[in-house]
């Protein structure tokens, strides 16, 4: 929920979870549900998730995500990462003063 709540956008934010598993993980899942409907996110964000059953690897999941896809702006998180908060802005930004394509960025505390 970290990025949910605390990293800044510059406009409507959606996010992906995309997984993958060959075993069913009802707690995980049940949570994971629990989060996506959840209709009180900050400035009218959404959490859609999507768990792709054909997949055995990182790049297949990253192929579906990009796949399902509805924004033109793309920003890539592993489950792990906790962004600065004024991150995206910051990227966005480099962007559009930039006329860029691709941004990479890393933040390290």
């Amino acid at each position: 929920t970290w990025i949910m709540r605390r990293v800044e956008t510059p406009g409507p934010l959606e996010v992906l979870v995309v997984y993958n598993t060959p075993h069913d993980l009802p707690a995980a899942e049940a949570r994971l549900r629990e989060l996506a409907a959840h209709e009180a996110w900050p400035q009218g964000r959404r959490l859609r998730v999507l768990r792709v059953t054909e997949s055995r690897s990182k790049a297949a999941n990253l192929n579906a995500a990009l796949r399902a896809v509805r924004d033109p702006h793309v920003v890539i998180y592993d489950a792990d990462h906790h962004p600065d908060p004024q991150s995206l802005l910051l990227l966005f930004e480099k962007l559009a003063r930039e006329r860029l394509d691709c941004v990479q960025g890393s933040y390290y505390m």
